[in-house]
């Protein structure tokens, strides 16, 4: 793992099932497990609001693809981990 700048802090995104698509401000970035680089203040809050999406898509015609948002704000710490399920996400602090 590459060494983080200062404001720099690594989140992992990961999912229930695994393998949803992350989307980091409207831009995929690939499937989950996936490490993603937040900027933040000295003091671990985000510098920049963010949307992080995981898109969980169907496997067949029988289920409908889900896709789950998580909106972080400057009023927000960086968590470590963020956890994505079809119905929902966690914030994980670091």
């Amino acid at each position: 793992m590459a060494k983080l700048a200062p404001g720099e802090f690594a989140v992992l995104v990961e999912s229930e099932p695994a393998g949803g698509i992350v989307v980091l401000n409207g831009v995929p970035l690939g499937r989950t497990p996936q490490r993603i680089v937040l900027t933040g203040t000295s003091r671990g809050f985000i510098r920049d609001a963010v949307s992080i999406k995981v898109r969980f898509v169907a496997a067949d015609t029988d289920h409908t693809s889900q896709t789950v948002e998580e909106q972080l704000t400057p009023l927000d710490k960086i968590p470590a981990r963020l956890h994505f399920t079809p119905t929902g996400s966690n914030r994980v602090a670091r």
